[in-house]
């Protein structure tokens, strides 16, 4: 395959503006088209907005993120790259002609890629950022990229202007930290102005980081990073394509070059991802045979979507291993979009999401559909709420738990499953309620223990029986300096679990149990935050002073098990309406069950 770099001569101001405008015709009308040879441009400029006068520098924000965690650290990363914070001359991607001859046809495919690696800041002080495949893969999509394939990166190789020598540095524990990317930033500007002390920003650099690519083998290593290149020569990579990392290994030598999905095959407008996965024109662009899906965000099933009653249901997997269900109200499009709540709700231990749905029992049903009525429940709070868009978002782990889930895949997952599963309303702004029953409480905790704080679109924590995995070292503190913002809110129940036995045997032992590490919760809390208590009909009631944090303590006298009781007793609908005007107005915790009406 030939690889040629395509030179266009500039023209004028006012025939490149013709250009631009023919171009977005182009790629919008099937009306036209005969001219797009013609009309190939000299650059494709990224699609995104200005940096603000006061966007922080390369070496600024390497000591910003240097002490961060990668999940927080990579979640400040894509925000800066959102907000336009990359150097100039890296949004001027560079075309390359490829040409290859298929079933005796010349094809010839131009593609428009990033000059140099990912990168913060501005053209005077920049760093180049290495991030993890999926965050990786976020960012292309909002930039209308892709990543390149092993047969893409030679071909960039070879197309470059500027081509530096691999500059590794010691494997050592330092080597994922964000010091150690700018040290070895610095080592590639050394030498860009010591081997080519004349260089023009915006050539086509290459040889100076290993890729995160796409690859066919991806399909069967799930939940890993591939990564290819840091060539000596043109047929010489240090890196052979590799797939032995886990999807979260970020370190110095990683690069993220980015490839417009917008390119020209045989002169007319493509999409590079349609060439990928074409049986015969996949050659242009990989050596390993089409890719069905070019991304690192690849379904293991396809969306279900079904609407009824007027509201809309969707189920879909999230790797890995979390199966996810969406309800809206089918009204919800005409609300305000300020006024999106999703709430977050992890299933409880043992529990599917259609018995954690609910429905009207019939003779031989599972007794599980009838022990929560989250569907009705979050009903009851659309009904009372008509001004407010509630969306329920059910999360279930694989094998039904998620202490078992957690111990199997760790915790940084977590907040990228909330962030994914946010971004699908981000046009809304909506605000975050964590939610969760029995053994769902450890995906809260687990969120806590990945984020160096809790985010600010989170407004409302609930415990439904939940709080067994809190730890004080670990959760006092995030969960204080989140109270201390307006507008947050803390509702837990729990039940004296300390004394009730099955078959003879206790069920929790002494500081295993909710009730035991509710109070905890709330002793640590009272630090910051006087309470009062009042006691009535069993229960006890924590509260602050604007009741905005809530403790309801069943006492239990007679021993009984009121774990699922809590929660289809009103329990979901308190943790939600507690602290606002609403609370206990149409219903009372722990009483009736308020929304009988809306099982279906």
């Amino acid at each position: 395959m030939q690889r040629v770099l395509q030179n266009r001569s500039r023209s004028s101001s006012c025939l490149k503006g013709l250009t631009v405008l023919v171009m977005h015709l182009l790629l919008i009308s099937p009306v036209a088209t005969t001219f797009a040879d013609e009309l190939v441009p000299d650059r494709w400029i990224v699609p995104i907005m200005e940096a603000s006068s006061s966007a922080r520098s390369g070496s600024q924000l390497a000591k910003d993120l240097d002490s961060l965690s990668r999940e927080d650290r990579e979640r400040k990363i894509e925000a800066e790259i959102r907000s336009g914070n990359v150097p100039d001359h890296w949004k001027r991607f560079r075309p390359i002609t490829l040409t290859s001859n298929i079933e005796s046809k010349e094809q010839t495919l131009i593609i428009f890629v990033a000059p140099d690696y990912l990168s913060l800041g501005s053209d005077q002080d920049f760093l180049r950022i290495p991030l993890s495949p999926q965050v990786a893969q976020n960012v292309a999509d909002h930039l209308e990229c892709l990543m390149p394939t092993r047969r893409m990166v030679d071909q960039i190789y070879a197309a470059a202007e500027v081509v530096l020598k691999p500059q590794p540095m010691a494997p050592t524990d330092e080597m994922i930290r964000v010091s150690y990317f700018a040290r070895h930033n610095q080592e590639i500007q050394n030498q860009l102005k010591e081997r080519y002390p004349k260089n023009d920003r915006g050539q086509l650099l290459a040889g100076h980081k290993k890729d995160v690519v796409l690859t066919a083998r991806l399909v069967d290593s799930s939940h890993r990073v591939a990564i290819y290149g840091w060539h000596e020569a043109e047929d010489r990579a240090i890196q052979p394509l590799y797939v032995g990392h886990a999807e979260t290994w970020v370190d110095y030598s990683h690069g993220i070059r980015l490839v417009a999905r917008k390119g020209f095959l045989n002169g007319m407008p493509c999409d590079l991802r349609d060439v990928l996965a074409d049986e015969k024109l996949c050659e242009l662009l990989s050596d390993e045979g089409p890719l069905e899906v070019a991304s690192y965000n690849q379904p293991s099933q396809p969306e279900q979507t079904s609407s009824t009653d007027g509201e809309t249901t969707t189920f879909l997997q999230w790797a890995p291993d979390v199966r996810v269900c969406i309800n809206e109200s089918t009204a919800s499009a005409e609300m305000p979009p300020e006024e999106t709540e999703l709430l977050f709700y992890a299933l409880p231990n043992g529990n599917t999401i259609e018995q954690t749905l609910g429905k009207q029992l019939q003779p031989g049903d599972d007794w599980h559909y009838g022990i929560q009525h989250i569907a009705a429940q979050t009903r009851f709070l659309r009904r009372e709420q008509p001004g407010k868009n509630v969306v329920l978002v059910l999360l279930e782990a694989k094998g039904l738990s998620w202490p078992a889930w957690r111990k199997k895949h760790g915790d940084e997952q977590i907040p990228k499953l909330i962030s994914e599963l946010q971004t699908r309303y981000s046009s809304k702004k909506p605000s975050v309620v964590l939610s969760g029953h029995s053994g769902g409480g450890s995906l809260i905790f687990g969120f806590l223990n990945a984020s160096a704080e809790i985010p600010s679109e989170v407004t409302r924590i609930a415990f439904l029986d939940a709080t067994y995995a809190y730890d004080t070292e670990r959760h006092h503190s995030k969960i204080t300096n989140w109270l201390q913002r307006p507008g947050t809110s803390l509702c837990v129940l729990a039940y004296k679990d300390d004394e009730v036995t099955l078959n003879g045997k206790r069920i929790v032992s002494a500081t295993g149990g909710t009730w035991y590490r509710s109070r905890l919760m709330r002793d640590d809390l009272s630090a910051s935050f006087p309470f009062t208590e009042k006691s009535a009909n069993e229960i006890v009631r924590v509260t602050n002073a604007n009741r905005r944090i809530q403790f309801l303590l069943h006492t239990n006298p007679a021993n009984k098990i009121l774990h699922t009781v809590q929660a289809e007793k009103n329990g979901l609908i308190h943790s939600l309406l507690s602290g606002t005007p609403l609370e206990e107005q149409a219903y009372q915790y722990f009483g009736e069950q308020a929304y009988s009406e809306l099982i279906r």
